[in-house]
């Protein structure tokens, strides 16, 4: 049958979503044509940071997690930036008050 994935997940109250991927199932396929390609698979695995598992280990499989990795967005809506835009809109006019442009 087919059948349709989509990741999502939750990092710093933001949710994330992934493009959904499509898998058609058939039954009883059989062995595929040419064998897996392992060497190929651990190769890539190893020079990507990734790790190459067999499929039997697939029930016990946990992935891995990166410590201490974090992520700062840079947002406008923060007190000290409101604190940047009233000083400088005060200085704007300090500044056009005292050369009798208000």
């Amino acid at each position: 049958g087919k059948q349709i994935f989509r990741a999502r997940g939750k990092l710093n109250g933001e949710t994330m979503t992934g493009d959904p991927v499509e898998l058609h199932i058939v039954a009883n396929a059989g062995e595929s044509i040419e064998p897996i390609n392992h060497l190929l698979l651990e190769t890539l695995a190893g020079q990507t940071g990734g790790e190459c598992h067999p499929i039997e280990s697939l029930p016990f499989f946990s992935p891995r997690t990166i410590a201490g990795r974090r992520v700062h967005k840079l947002g406008l809506n923060h007190p000290p930036f409101y604190f940047l835009i009233f000083l400088f809109l005060a200085i704007e006019w300090f500044l056009r008050r005292r050369r009798g442009r208000v």
